[in-house]
């Protein structure tokens, strides 16, 4: 391992769930939601054959600021963003790697979107500006387009492509949806290590899912008791 190296790699995930809807003789007390995860591939480099949540390595293209000039081309100034970043002790994993960079509180939630999109197909995106200083998104919201599919394989071949898919469908992750649930580090035991960050994002409804089929070998849909 060459010098300065991290033994852990920074990565984020979603753990993503949907209100059930209820049909006789089920009763709202006994399920109250449904819980996506996704079996990794016997050839994952990564936990293969186990289930997971979406999410991956944070990559450059996730961390770069223009970001923030799409975001700005929908009105939102970096200000706007400072409900995503408590003032307590955070954990060293959003720190800012550089002043270049976008800061980390933005960049991990870029990246878990976009796995997310790579993994299963479901786009956490908005094509429309909400008054985030006056009220916090309560529910998460996709992108559903014919052509999305072919994006999924081209975002998922080249990270920096999703800003090009954000580009040409005019809209922007929508980093307000994913609230901050835990910060966990992988065994030291274990072959591949990540220092990732977890976020939750609720669904009013079940998005549309396509398993990504490299990395993915299916996707369950998980309904839980309270």
């Amino acid at each position: 391992m060459k010098a300065g190296s991290k033994i852990w790699r920074e990565a984020s995930s979603i753990i993503l769930v949907a209100k059930t809807s209820f049909t006789p003789p089920i009763k709202p007390v006994d399920i109250n939601y449904k819980l996506l995860m996704l079996k990794r591939s016997s050839k994952s480099g990564a936990m293969p054959g186990s289930y997971v949540f979406p999410g991956g390595v944070i990559c450059q293209s996730d961390t770069t600021r223009d970001w923030l000039k799409l975001y700005e081309s929908f009105g939102f100034k970096l200000d706007t963003f400072d409900k995503l970043n408590p003032k307590e002790n955070r954990p060293k994993l959003y720190q800012t790697q550089s002043s270049s960079e976008l800061p980390r509180y933005l960049s991990l939630r870029i990246a878990a979107i976009r796995e997310t999109f790579e993994e299963s197909g479901i786009l956490i995106c908005r094509s429309y500006k909400i008054n985030y200083k006056e009220r916090v998104a309560k529910w998460a919201s996709s992108i559903e387009e014919p052509e999305l599919l072919k994006w999924q394989y081209t975002v998922h071949g080249n990270p920096e492509n999703f800003i090009q898919l954000c580009r040409k469908y005019e809209v922007y992750p929508d980093v307000w949806a994913l609230k901050e649930w835990s910060n966990w580090a992988t065994p030291a035991t274990m072959p591949s290590r990540f220092d990732t960050a977890f976020f939750l994002a609720a669904f009013q409804e079940q998005p549309s899912v396509h398993a990504e089929e490299t990395e993915v070998e299916q996707l369950e849909i998980i309904c839980c008791e309270i």
